[in-house]
């Protein structure tokens, strides 16, 4: 074959492999049979060649050569070499394609360094301009750090003058070079007006910007200069001369603007040789002449401040003058009010303090009229004092009943709020009833202030204004609060005193009774005659009891006592006697004898309210009685006759101390009737009058033995009540009783826990084995019976007595341990302290029986309850001094534990007062003295006011706020109200727990971590846009052109096929995840920095749904989960941004795919009231209650992430939710758990809607 043939055939096979793979066809094989005679390409040889490369680029060719003979290549064979040089193709691409991949890595990481030096460069810069406020300095720091950032020859401020002249005045300028600022003011004035000229237009500032920075109108947004070369550039003759004149070859110049007027340029010039400016070096010297117009505006700032600063000194002064002599007048002000609270101290008469305190207030403070104003019961009341300094209405004894006072029970008085009203006809929050109760008065202006007694509400101190309004000034207002407070004072002392003085007058009232009861058993002791005894006893009572009538009735003993006689009365002067009166009453027998028969008192405190038989009220009434206390008098078992008390000018409640009176009375009467009974029958009898007054005798003594036991008990009690030390009123009340009883020994002793116990206290007569103290053996006293029985019969408060231990029915054990302590006779009591058998009080007598009488048994019961009670309050003091202890130390460590928080601790009270703070809180705000008592208000910022508000009760939740702290820090204030219980006013309102945290820290790391992440995706999102578009465009090419026509590949071929297909849908499905958590994180740092914009316009809701569900559609193609729509194509419109609705949609549907496995996914939408509200429900896996809250965090997803975590980046609903709030809507969720979720979307509609 000739060369030219060789030449042509070449060129056809060239052709035909090109066609070829621009139809995406297999590289055909070349077949070599007519290469027969080509010696170009080797005679006798047969060659096949397949093209290797990409679609728009061939990389090379591989060549089969078979030299020994000509050979007609079979299809197999042409196939298997396609197949090889495909894959060698598919290699190479791959390759290509990772050295791509490498450079672009290598080109974003210096990309990433360039911008993090640039930045801490230029922060460098603005940090070092801003410590200073000297302009000069500013400019010599900017141009000397950006020359060196730059590493260029120059960098200048060039600034203007009012006549478009101008100079340099700051530059950096390398070695070798002159300055510009000697010379640069004589270049301007030596230059002309055309080359002025030529300067503005080649700037780009044309007459229309001369005109508009004249008028200060000039945009700064629309000039910056770059030059790379200045005789490239096409700049006129006489700028070109200016330029050179500057030395200047290339240079960047950006504005300077002070308040958006031109102020000069910032320039950096390239002397030596041009300079390509790249953008980041034109916007590193934007940001830079931003700055300088800012350090120039804070100059001039800086100068009108210490013009402001020398006239702020002047007002200051001035107000220093005015505020001295505002002292002055308050200084009189307190020592005159000083004077008023001693006269207010100095007496207890509450008349004498109300009328002084109300002259010298009225006095002190110019007011018209003082008023003093008391509450009754109800919360209404009336004037009770006043002082008034012109004609005015009186006021005193007036009532002032204000249904509102009433309703609320002292309205804001019962808080300590006082009323101001300057003038009652321009308040208007006064009603009109009120208006007209103060008309009435003849009031115009008022300060009303409360007065408690204690902590209840007892009445008002009130100013008012008759003639004239009145503005009460804060000084006044105050003054009238302390007057109050001293007035409360008063009237709590007061009150106290007259405590004080009813207890005295109780007192007196009690001797008087007791003078009153010996006068008459000393007269009954003196007479046996029962008209004087009756006559004195009723006299006594009458007088002591301050009654109307006290009468002394005798039944008739053969009536069955049915009649009565009153025998004795003393009567008041206004009331006729009754003496002598009979009484019928054949009721009494049944209804109230047995009463009576057991010495029991009947009392009537009201007769028109009591529960009584008629006839019982009509004999009542016979003798006009209102209120009725009645004693048995007895003689032995026999109900003799009563004694009868009347109130006869009203009802009566008698007291428990007049009670115990009458019994008493009435007991000694008893004891006297007897004895006139028995001195009658003596006389009867006159022979055996010795005998019977033996007996009286006897008699007699028993009941003064009765008398002086009764009273020594007393004396018991007292002393045990005085003391609360046991050991003194155990040796005390066993001397006590010992002497009263004459007994041998008197002793405590004492159960342990096991039932056993000891003697430890007692008191022993001469010549007896001490039981204890020094030198006694301490015997054990055990009893298997008590401890059996766990204190056997005294656990029911039985006593026990024997009166002869030898004879009486006793186990040998018990005899032998009676014997064992020297007991012959013995009366033992227990002691109860609370519930539980404490112990026992022992009486003994150890020489001889001795039979015990009822009284003494009694003493001795008494006394052991006394005990007990001492026991329980010793105990009890003893538990009040560790629990006070305790909570010292507690209080002492949580004080440590407060004064060492990391963190600001302040404690407010209701009334914004500080009670509480600690160290750390005082160094956050750069504080150095405390701050206990004073006004949060006075000493912290504004932002911790909405803290201290008071909610309402049943407000309980923490509240957080942010703050700013000292030294230009940042801090965070949580607060918890502090409220407390109680039982009849509910919850109260005492004040607020702020902790102050500094998250100054905190802020910088999370800011950082937001431009971190908005940088990184805005990155990212370019790469890895170029791999998804390449690897989607390689897997479409594959398998629309190069897959389909391998015919009939081998399982090795098939494999390999369906493994690249694989790969690349992982290539593909990862990269497109990857997109969208660069983009779902684009849109979660545009949310927090505020830079998301909406486009809101009138929107359909059906037609957004539509697009959302049709965006999803495939999502269900590919699942067993149905899309059910279940909504209306006439809903009304809502105002929003079609296309982020769209997003919120698509991204709540698509979560309740992800977490559905079967079912559906509902979409319904509907009209709540002026709201459109749209549901998505799933039938999937559903939410813990629990789970709720993390349920729109941003990174957060619910269920086991180890097992079941869906696809995604837990951000969709967290910038779902943002949306939503964003277009002044909601979203929130229901769910249970195994059953589905939905989540509700609601959208306010428009106007019109």
């Amino acid at each position: 074959m000739s060369s030219e043939t060789s030449h042509r055939y070449t060129q056809s096979v060239e052709n035909s492999l090109e066609q070829a793979y621009q139809r995406n066809l297999p590289s055909p094989p070349i077949p070599s049979e007519n290469w027969q005679n080509c010696s170009e390409i080797g005679t006798e040889i047969t060659k096949l060649l397949i093209p290797i490369g990409s679609q728009k680029e061939e990389w090379g060719i591989l060549i089969v050569e078979h030299s020994s003979e000509p050979r007609p290549w079979q299809g197999e064979d042409t196939k298997l070499v396609q197949e090889i040089a495909f894959h060698f193709s598919i290699a190479v691409e791959r390759h290509r394609m990772y050295q791509q991949q490498q450079k672009q890595e290598e080109i974003l990481t210096q990309a990433v360094e360039r911008a993090t030096e640039e930045h801490i460069t230029l922060a460098d810069i603005i940090d070092k301009t801003r410590r200073s406020l000297d302009i000069q300095t500013i400019l010599s720091t900017t141009t000397a750090e950006t020359r060196k950032f730059f590493n260029c020859d120059r960098v200048g401020v060039y600034r203007f003058n009012t006549n478009h002249s101008g100079e340099f005045i700051a530059e950096s300028v390398s070695g070798g070079w002159p300055s510009l600022l000697e010379k640069s003011s004589q270049d301007v004035d030596n230059h002309n007006e055309d080359c002025n000229s030529n300067l503005w237009d080649n700037l780009g500032l044309s007459e229309t910007y001369s005109e508009e920075t004249q008028t200060n109108t000039f945009n700064p947004d629309d000039l910056f200069l770059v030059c790379d070369d200045i005789y490239q550039a096409g700049l006129s003759p006489s700028y070109l001369q200016l330029l050179e004149r500057y030395q200047a070859r290339s240079y960047l110049l950006v504005p300077i603007y002070k308040n958006r007027t031109i102020w000069g340029f910032l320039v950096a010039y390239e002397n030596s040789s041009p300079r390509h400016w790249e953008t980041r070096e034109i916007n590193f010297m934007v940001q830079l002449g931003i700055n300088l117009g800012i350090a120039l505006q804070q100059g001039d700032l800086f100068a009108r401040t210490k013009e402001q600063e020398q006239q702020l000194q002047t007002a200051l002064e001035t107000a220093l003058k005015q505020q001295t002599e505002t002292l002055l007048r308050t200084n009189e002000k307190e020592r005159s009010l000083g004077r008023v609270i001693d006269k207010i101290r100095q007496t207890l008469d509450l008349k004498t303090i109300f009328q002084t305190a109300a002259t010298e207030v009225r006095k002190l403070l110019g007011v018209e009229h003082i008023a003093i104003y008391r509450f009754d019961a109800s919360y209404g009341g009336k004037f009770i004092f006043e002082s008034a300094s012109g004609d005015f209405v009186s006021l005193v004894e007036k009532s002032w009943n204000d249904d509102y006072l009433i309703e609320s029970q002292g309205g804001r008085f019962k808080d300590n709020q006082p009323c101001i009203i300057e003038d009652i006809y321009l308040e208007t929050n006064v009603s009109e009833c009120y208006l007209n109760t103060l008309g009435s008065f003849g009031i115009r202006s008022l300060a009303i202030f409360p007065l408690f007694q204690g902590s209840q509400l007892w009445g008002l101190l009130a100013g008012f204004e008759h003639s004239r309004c009145r503005h009460w000034q804060d000084e006044e207002i105050q003054l009238f609060n302390r007057v109050a407070y001293h007035l409360s004072v008063a009237l709590q002392q007061s009150y106290h005193f007259q405590q004080l003085k009813q207890y005295g007058e109780e007192q007196a009232m009690i001797v008087e009774e007791e003078r009153a009861s010996s006068e008459v058993v000393d007269k009954i002791r003196r007479t046996l005659d029962l008209k004087t005894i009756f006559q004195t006893a009723a006299t006594e009572i009458r007088h002591l009891l301050k009654t109307d009538r006290v009468c002394i009735f005798r039944f008739d003993p053969s009536s069955d006592f049915a009649l009565a006689e009153l025998i004795s009365e003393d009567v008041a002067s206004e009331y006729n006697s009754a003496l002598q009166a009979k009484v019928e009453d054949h009721c009494f027998a049944e209804h109230k004898e047995p009463f009576f028969q057991q010495n029991h008192i009947f009392t009537i405190d009201d007769l028109s309210k009591a529960n009584i038989l008629d006839c019982h009220r009509q004999i009542l009434e016979r003798f006009n009685v209102k209120s009725n206390l009645a004693a048995p008098l007895l003689t032995g078992n026999t109900l003799w006759g009563l004694l009868c008390i009347h109130q006869c000018s009203g009802p009566r409640h008698w007291k428990t101390r007049e009670k115990r009176f009458i019994t008493k009375i009435a007991t000694h009467l008893s004891v006297g009737i007897q004895q006139a009974a028995l001195l009658k029958e003596s006389q009867q009898r006159a022979r055996i009058l010795e005998n019977t007054l033996q007996q009286v005798q006897a008699q007699k003594q028993h009941l003064g033995e009765i008398a002086n036991q009764e009273k020594a008990l007393a004396g018991v009690i007292e002393r045990i009540r005085q003391s609360l030390t046991l050991k003194t009123i155990f040796s005390s009340t066993t001397e006590e009783v010992r002497q009263i009883l004459n007994c041998h020994r008197v002793a405590v002793y004492r159960f342990w826990e096991n039932w056993g116990g000891e003697f430890i206290y007692e008191s022993v007569g001469e010549g007896w084995t001490p039981l204890v103290g020094e030198g006694a053996e301490k015997p054990m006293w055990e009893d298997s019976y008590l401890q059996h029985t766990q204190g056997g019969c005294y656990r029911n408060q039985e006593i026990f007595f024997v009166r002869d231990v030898a004879t009486a029915d006793l186990s040998p054990c018990h005899r032998e341990i009676y014997e064992q302590f020297q007991m012959r006779s013995l009366i033992t009591a227990p002691v109860f302290v609370g519930e539980k058998l404490w112990g026992l009080l022992g009486v003994y007598d150890n020489e001889q029986p001795r039979y015990w009488q009822r009284r003494e048994i009694d003493l001795v019961k008494q006394v052991a309850n006394q005990l007990g009670v001492a026991v329980y309050q010793s105990n009890l003091l003893r538990h009040t001094r560790k629990q006070s202890q305790t909570l010292e130390r507690t209080l002492a460590d949580l004080n440590a534990i407060v004064d060492n928080l990391g963190d600001g601790l302040l404690v407010v009270d209701s009334f914004g007062r500080i009670t509480r703070h600690n160290p750390k809180l005082l160094s956050m705000f750069n504080v150095t003295s405390s701050l206990l008592g004073k006004r949060v208000v006075d000493i912290f910022p504004s932002e911790l006011f909405p803290l201290l508000k008071k909610p309402g009760l049943e407000q309980e939740e923490v509240v957080t706020v942010e703050m700013p702290l000292a030294n230009n820090r940042l801090g965070q204030a949580l607060a918890s109200r502090i409220i407390k219980q109680e039982e009849e006013t509910g919850i109260k309102y005492l004040g607020v727990v702020i902790l102050i945290r500094d998250i100054t820290k905190e802020r910088a790391v999370d800011q950082m971590k937001k431009n971190f992440l908005s940088m990184v995706s805005h990155e990212l999102r370019t790469p890895l846009t170029s791999i998804v578009g390449f690897s989607s465009l390689i897997r479409d090419k594959l398998n629309e052109t190069i897959f389909p026509e391998i015919q009939n590949p081998d399982s090795k071929t098939s494999n390999a096929i369906e493994r690249i297909q694989q790969n690349l849908d992982i290539v593909v499905c990862e990269g497109e995840r990857l997109s969208k958590l660069v983009h779902d994180f684009l849109d979660m740092t545009k949310i927090e920095s505020g830079k998301i914009t909406l486009n809101l316009f009138p929107i359909q809701p059906s037609t957004v749904l539509d697009w959302a569900i049709g965006s999803v559609s495939p999502l269900f193609s590919n699942s067993s989960v149905e899309l059910v729509e279940d909504f209306s194509r006439d809903l009304p419109t809502i105002l929003g941004d079609e296309d982020r609705l769209i997003q919120v949609f698509v991204n709540v549907i698509s979560n309740a795919l992800k977490f559905t496995e079967k079912g559906s996914v509902t979409c319904r939408a509907e009209v709540d009231h002026e709201n459109l509200l749209i549901s998505i429900t799933d039938t999937g896996i559903g939410i813990a209650e629990n789970d709720y809250s993390k349920v729109f965090d941003p990174f957060q997803q619910v269920g086991n992430v180890l097992t079941n975590k869906p696809p995604g980046t837990g951000l969709g609903l967290s910038i779902s939710k943002q949306i939503v709030e964003q277009h002044g809507g909601n979203i929130w969720l229901t769910s249970k758990l195994g059953q589905g979720t939905t989540f509700f979307i609601s959208f306010p509609l428009t106007q019109e809607n």
